[in-house]
């Protein structure tokens, strides 16, 4: 146990070290944005809200929107925030499991983590249709992200 704790610091600093060296620490970086499915065809269901509502997975649930917001370590813009929780996870600093942000399709993507400020990484731009572009901040797997997507977005 004590060997393992000792691997991990040692690893830890290293990619501390990693960060620093490659001068990322002192100017920011921009990731590469991720994307998982790329564009669809189709546009956004009428009430995004309801649709996701009914798709969640059993004990899921929506608690809290949020109008102009945008996702984090990206360009500011006018969207809605979805935050999703997990009705039996016990939440200590962050209040949610996952946020879905809606962005209008002219929406500029680019991410840029500023050193001291990152403390996980991006949205992932997770879709883009005709009338917008669909981030999703989740340690879920793409199945749920399959799910949310088939139910938001009407095909033409």
């Amino acid at each position: 146990m004590k060997t393992r704790l000792t691997v991990r610091l040692i690893i830890g600093l290293l990619l501390i070290e990693v960060v620093w060296s490659t001068g990322c620490g002192e100017k920011g970086f921009r990731p590469k944005p991720e994307t998982d499915m790329g564009e669809r065809k189709g546009k956004l269901v009428e009430n995004p809200l309801v649709a996701i509502h009914n798709a969640l997975p059993r004990g899921w649930s929506i608690s809290k929107v949020d109008r102009d917001a945008y996702p984090w370590h990206r360009l500011e813009g006018k969207g809605t925030a979805i935050y999703l929780v997990e009705e039996e996870t016990k939440y200590i600093k962050q209040q949610f499991s996952a946020v879905l942000f809606i962005m209008p399709a002219g929406y500029k993507d680019d991410i840029t983590i500023r050193p001291g400020v990152a403390q996980t990484g991006p949205p992932n731009l997770i879709a883009t249709v005709n009338d917008a572009k669909i981030y999703l901040w989740s340690g879920q797997d793409k199945k749920f992200r399959k799910v949310i997507l088939e139910a938001i977005i009407r095909k033409e």
